[in-house]
């Protein structure tokens, strides 16, 4: 259903364009390609991935429209085992309107990123994660593009945006078998293959979402207002009976306030969420709700020429949750970091990145380098550490340490 949806949008897109070709203009196209290595490190040496990326971007720009897409193929042999090896995909396409010079239209795939873009992030709920491919880098997760309508207004210093998503985006979730399948999630796909239980796995909601934020900017002093209407992007597995499960995505709201304050080479940030309908799985195996409140205290700071740091520490609380509620330990606190320098010229970029959590005792890290000797190059080379204990989020995925190497080729 979705599929033919997206195709109606496109074909929509497509015609606005046609009808807008008298106008004068060009088409302009950049893209990559990339030859990606992964291997399992934590027992011996095996292969995860050897991803094969042609990705090219398409840009036409008017003044008073412009249409971006995305498109590309990934091919995979190592996916074999779990699912397609050979996958294209459509990642975004999207056509901004200016009708006046203060409003700007949306309409398409696309991705919109709201607060920090590595690192944590209580409000960014508009794009779900990628669960088939995850990493992002240490500290932060995949993030696939949605198909929306957004209206912007920018006023002089400040800004209202309206995202309104037809049909919600929820995580893509990993396929049966695959490394990031969550433990729980196999488990019982394993059982029902077995005939030991019945599992229904829902599709993804019909319904709408919907997401405000105002902006105000500042002499060194930024903040925002946000507020999200939709669902709880991973699905709950709820018991229906004996023997029966089902999964399941859950509404609920979102309010948010951030502030970011410039003081010299540093910035500053708070961030604020409440969450007062948070769906979960209650100890009884049926869904239910508690109030979930997010704190982020963030300090970028740019050391030198070269070096930067940012730093988060964070909390989260999950009120009136039981012991053996999916959140029975009610709270979750710890910190971020990324650490980075430049060498050679600004040739050769070293750095860590990650994430642990004092209460839960979870962790990420993300060693790192990257050397762009031209601009059209770049190799990239790294390894993720996962720890925690084995029921945790992060440490039910300890075995997946992981090493990576990455040959990038930018054309345009």
């Amino acid at each position: 259903m979705r599929s033919c949806r997206l195709r109606a949008l496109c074909c929509g897109l497509i015609a606005v364009v046609s009808a807008a070709s008298a106008e004068t203009g060009s088409w302009r196209y950049d893209g990559h390609v990339e030859s990606r290595y992964q291997g399992l490190t934590r027992q011996g040496m095996e292969t995860l991935s050897l991803r094969q990326r042609l990705w090219v971007n398409l840009n036409r720009q008017q003044a008073s429209w412009e249409l971006f897409a995305k498109a590309g193929v990934d091919l995979d042999p190592e996916r074999h085992d779990f699912d397609a090896t050979l996958e294209p995909r459509l990642h975004e396409l999207y056509l901004n309107l200016r009708p006046v010079s203060d409003l700007r239209l949306s309409v398409g795939r696309k991705r919109i990123l709201w607060g920090v873009a590595d690192g944590r992030n209580t409000m960014d709920l508009i794009n779900p994660s990628d669960n088939r491919d995850p990493l992002a880098t240490g500290r932060s997760s995949t993030r696939l593009a949605s198909d929306l309508v957004a209206l912007e207004w920018l006023g002089a210093q400040q800004s209202l945006e309206l995202v309104w998503l037809p049909w919600a985006a929820v995580d893509q979730q990993a396929a049966f078998g695959s490394p990031w399948e969550p433990d729980a999630v196999h488990a019982l796909r394993e059982a029902d293959r077995l005939g030991e239980l019945r599992l229904e796995e829902a599709d993804d909601p019909d319904d709408s979402e919907l997401a405000l934020r105002y902006s105000h900017y500042g002499q060194g002093l930024d903040w925002y207002l946000v507020y999200f209407d939709g669902y709880r992007d991973d699905p709950l597995v709820e018991r229906l009976g004996e023997g029966m499960l089902r999964t399941g995505y859950r509404r609920y709201h979102a309010y948010g306030a951030q502030v970011a304050l410039g003081v010299g080479d540093s910035t500053l940030r708070l961030e604020l969420a409440h969450k007062p309908d948070y769906p979960i799985t209650g100890g009884d195996g049926r869904m239910t709700r508690t109030a979930r409140t997010q704190l982020v205290v963030g300090w970028d700071y740019q050391l030198d020429a070269t070096a930067y740091l940012n730093l988060q520490l964070y909390v989260d609380r999950f009120h009136d949750v039981e012991a053996d509620d999916e959140y029975g330990e009610g709270q979750y606190a710890g910190l971020t970091l990324g650490l980075s320098d430049r060498y050679l010229d600004d040739q050769l970029t070293l750095g860590v990145r990650g994430m642990a959590d004092v209460v839960s005792g979870e962790s990420m890290t993300e060693i790192y380098a990257e050397y762009s000797p031209v601009d059209d190059w770049s190799f990239q080379l790294g390894h993720y550490f996962i720890d925690g204990p084995a029921d945790s989020g992060l440490g039910q995925f300890a075995d997946n340490w992981l090493l990576y190497a990455q040959l990038t080729h930018f054309f345009r």
